[in-house]
């Protein structure tokens, strides 16, 4: 690895591998953190997933996944979160952005932590947006529940 690729790696792995579990440069892996307080809550962040509960919707079916978007780990008390992703969402070190749709804004508190964590497939630029610079990577990431009954 170069030295400019060891810089990014340092980086995205201290992002990566500490928040999600993984690193997207060289794949290190460390454990997931330790979920805090009374009730084992943690706060969703950028590149968390939401699955939609009770949707009584045709264009989001119960049990399709979300992403959630914007600038990585930045705690906000509203998310936007693109559902029917296509193809593969963007994550680099300080922003996550999805195509698809439908999408909307969900209050923190509407979303309910699980116990899921699963692989999804992200993309980034290599070194620079250039043809070909970009690059599939998985990252682990924490599912969150929304229950569109409830909103």
């Amino acid at each position: 690895m170069s030295f400019i690729g060891y810089i990014k790696c340092l980086f995205q792995h201290c992002y990566c591998a500490q928040t999600y579990g993984t690193c997207g440069f060289c794949e290190g892996e460390k454990k997931l953190p330790k979920l805090v307080g009374p009730n084992k809550t943690a706060h969703p962040l950028p590149g968390d997933w939401v699955v939609m509960k009770n949707s009584n919707d045709t264009l989001i079916k119960d049990g399709n996944l979300g992403c959630i978007g914007g600038a990585v780990g930045q705690r906000r008390n509203t998310y936007f979160v693109v559902f029917n992703v296509c193809p593969t969402p963007f994550r680099d070190d300080k922003y996550v952005s999805s195509s698809g749709g439908p999408a909307f804004d969900i209050k923190v508190g509407a979303l309910k932590r699980t116990d899921q964590v699963q692989d999804r497939v992200f993309w980034r630029w290599i070194d620079s947006p250039r043809a070909d610079g970009g690059r599939n990577y998985t990252a682990k990431c924490r599912i969150w529940e929304f229950d569109y009954s409830d909103k």
